[in-house]
């Protein structure tokens, strides 16, 4: 892959271009933290590699002039989002992308090294190679990939400036929608149980609200005090509320990146939540979010011929 640090050099020394957002070592071994370079000192800092799962776009309004931003393919779609939405404007952000073989799980690797200090670790081809003090060890990237990036069809990018790493050629891909279909076919009983078990664990911390690149408001409706739309209280009925108005504020809007899943201190499967509205969206509307900015989301647009059969 070209050399990100150069690319960095080069954009930071353009007078329109206020800050690069990349990503950096953090703490732990499997760590990676958001980077914001606004010196040529500050792109030294600058990694890429499977380990960079955070989706950076919820910064880019955190900058007044231009940004150039490092952007996976499911990042690059919600930027596509925000441009439907108007959140952000075309020339204020240069994105560089790549072909991506999909991110790796930071959870699944510290479990998998069973409390080992790690010196180091390298990715080669289909294998993981992780570094002792003494010794080491290796593992099968299938084993570790994110939940989404398995059955991922998005490795190439739907916009950029720049684009880096060569083709990626993905055999058959396991169905996004499985899971969902899974749960599709469970007794309304059954659904409400399985539901109800989740939703009782949430403890409210609203990470995944925070996290979401398409929840921008200034406002969320949780915060409302007046009008209260729902309790402040982490009972199974508020959290229910909660998670299934969210589920809606978000249909058509999804974009998969599976941000709220990876964030959800309590292993809360909001990924399959947010996928049955997408199907949903998708078998009604034949539209999948996150591909073109020039097409409007289905429901924020009105046409005289939309399907109406769903009202009573």
């Amino acid at each position: 892959m070209e050399d990100i640090i150069k690319i960095a050099k080069e954009l930071i020394k353009k007078d329109d271009i206020e800050a690069i957002i990349g990503y950096e070592k953090g703490r732990g071994p499997f760590q990676t933290v958001p980077l914001f370079a606004k010196s040529p000192e500050d792109c030294d800092k600058l990694i890429l590699n499977p380990l960079c799962v955070h989706n950076l776009t919820s910064y880019i309004n955190q900058f007044k002039g231009k940004v150039a931003i490092f952007a996976k393919p499911c990042d690059a779609k919600a930027i596509v989002g925000l441009l439907q939405e108007k959140q952000i404007a075309r020339e204020k952000v240069h994105i560089v992308s790549l072909n991506c073989p999909g991110a790796l799980n930071p959870k699944k690797l510290i479990n998998a090294i069973k409390g080992k200090t790690v010196k180091d670790w390298t990715v080669n081809g289909d294998k993981i190679k992780v570094t002792y003090e003494s010794g080491s060890e290796d593992f099968n990237i299938k084993d570790f990939l994110l939940n989404k990036c398995i059955s991922c069809d998005t490795r190439i990018p739907p916009l950029y400036d720049q684009l880096l790493g060569s083709e990626i050629k993905v055999g058959d891909l396991p169905s996004s929608m499985k899971r969902v279909e899974e749960i599709e076919k469970l007794s309304a009983e059954e659904k409400q149980k399985y539901w109800n078990a989740h939703f009782d664990r949430c403890i409210r911390c609203y990470a995944c609200v925070k996290t979401c690149p398409l929840c921008y408001c200034e406002r969320c409706f949780v915060e409302n005090a007046s009008p209260q739309w729902i309790d402040k209280t982490t009972d199974l009925k508020s959290n229910k509320a909660f998670h299934l108005i969210r589920a809606y504020h978000l249909a058509g809007r999804c974009i998969d990146c599976g941000e709220c899943d990876r964030v959800c201190p309590m292993d809360i499967p909001l990924r399959e939540l947010n996928m049955k509205m997408r199907k949903s969206v998708e078998e009604h509307f034949d539209y999948v979010p996150g591909k073109d900015p020039t097409v409007p989301p289905p429901l924020s647009t009105f046409k005289k011929e939309d399907p109406q059969e769903f009202i009573r």
